[in-house]
């Protein structure tokens, strides 16, 4: 972002709020221009807070992207999620409200709990790419103005990376006038160690069906850097709540989880910028979600 002479230095942190596969953690992704949250097609792919930091020449914004907020929460692990996207409301300087052309009823129960709250919201309306009618975006635009006052409504697609000029600038001007809340280099809070377990839950997600998925979590046994050979040797275990679960991840003889592993490692050895050598087994502990 071009700079201007004695510019005062803005820094802030920003909630990313919406309903599940609304494409948060996409936005994210594109903000930072690397990979610090993981993204599937399946809803509830974010399961706790992830810190993802942009720095700009004379801007540094600290996203908080959260878990898809959803009025069903059947289990646990479910009613933990909003709580956790709930609570980063409160937490940050503005809130960043994604949502798309469909005034989904997860939406408006989201933007009724923040109209209801103090924290300045800013609106990314997203998919619009898929729109050829652009005048029948008014009535959302209309709706949600209405609702929230907004300080702004950006038109973006985080798929395809529109608008994300506008959107930044929006957020910029939102947070206060501070230094760098964290070192210009850094773009996650998230270690190494956490990030490679969460690659292995991402291709759990995207070779699995629906429902498997949401009875799957993934803990890192091992992470060490061997200086002698240049690789990290890893190790995760995936947990899953039932014996068929287990079958079905490990796949005839054991095909699925070698193309699971081969991925990932794949990710691996592209984020650490080294060779990995890693090790998959699954565990089955029953009920988990109801645990956490």
């Amino acid at each position: 972002m071009p700079s201007k002479k004695n510019k005062a230095h803005r820094a802030g942190t920003i909630a990313i709020i919406g309903r599940p596969s609304i494409g948060k953690s996409t936005l994210l992704n594109r903000i930072i221009g690397e990979k610090v949250s993981i993204t599937a097609r399946k809803p509830q792919t974010t399961r706790e807070q992830i810190l993802g930091i942009a720095s700009f020449e004379d801007a540094q914004l600290a996203f908080i992207d959260t878990p898809g907020i959803h009025q069903k929460q059947y289990r646990r692990i479910n009613q933990v999620m909003n709580q956790a996207a709930i609570s980063s409301i409160d937490q940050s300087d503005v809130c960043l409200l994604m949502v798309d052309t469909s005034l989904h009823s997860d939406d408006l129960f989201i933007a009724q709990k923040l109209a209801a709250g103090k924290t300045p919201v800013v609106i990314a309306l997203n998919k619009v790419d898929q729109i050829n009618d652009k005048a029948s975006l008014l009535p959302v635009l209309e709706s949600y103005q209405k609702l929230l006052q907004p300080l702004a409504i950006i038109p973006i697609s985080a798929k395809r990376g529109h608008g994300l000029k506008p959107l930044e600038e929006a957020l910029i001007a939102a947070v206060p006038e501070q230094e760098a809340l964290y070192d210009k280099s850094q773009i996650t809070d998230k270690s190494d160690a956490y990030m490679v377990q969460e690659l292995v839950r991402e291709q759990c997600f995207r070779h699995m069906g629906q429902e498997i998925p949401y009875s799957i979590k993934t803990e890192v046994e091992r992470f060490e850097y061997k200086q002698a050979k240049k690789l990290y040797h890893i190790g995760v275990q995936i947990i899953v709540e039932r014996d068929m679960q287990k079958a079905m991840l490990i796949g005839k003889r054991g095909a699925r989880l070698k193309e699971i592993a081969m991925l990932s490692r794949l990710a691996m050895e592209k984020m650490l910028e080294h060779k990995v050598f890693l090790e998959l087994w699954v565990k089955v502990v029953p009920n988990w979600p109801d645990k956490v």
